[in-house]
């Protein structure tokens, strides 16, 4: 909802089809029950490294897992963003927690982000107070 609240305001939207308009769109990237969203953007250096780069990371968007414990959860990504030979920069991934998943995730102590891409294959720590920012998100 703050996403939604901050377009409103920055383009100074005021009429309410159009506001109606911005809240179908994104409330289909908000989470659900036992369900976090995560914006996922991939960046470059420059235009020349993307015009080459994403290419290459096709599919990236289906290969995102949050790590805890011995827990894998793979991300969820939203439809039509991008497509097998062309990728797009910005992606919104849902992370769905089972029950069992869930209470595992809300008690862990260390949490991980990782891409399983053939070319891009990396683990980023969640920071502490992410963590705990997450877990009272994801305990409502």
């Amino acid at each position: 909802m703050n996403q939604i609240n901050e377009m409103i305001f920055l383009e100074k939207i005021y009429d309410k089809a159009d506001i109606q308009d911005l809240i179908n769109i994104y409330s289909e990237i908000l989470p659900g029950r036992n369900e976090l969203s995560v914006t996922m953007f991939i960046e470059f250096p420059d235009e020349k490294a993307m015009i080459s780069g994403m290419p290459k990371l096709a599919g990236i968007e289906k290969m995102v897992y949050l790590v805890f414990d011995d827990h894998s959860l793979k991300a969820t990504p939203e439809e039509g963003r991008s497509t097998e030979t062309l990728e797009s920069t910005l992606q919104y991934l849902k992370l769905k927690f089972p029950d069992s998943e869930k209470e595992a995730f809300l008690n862990c102590r260390n949490a991980f982000i990782e891409t399983r891409h053939p070319v891009y294959s990396e683990s980023a720590r969640v920071p502490e107070d992410l963590l705990k920012t997450l877990k009272a998100e994801l305990s409502q």
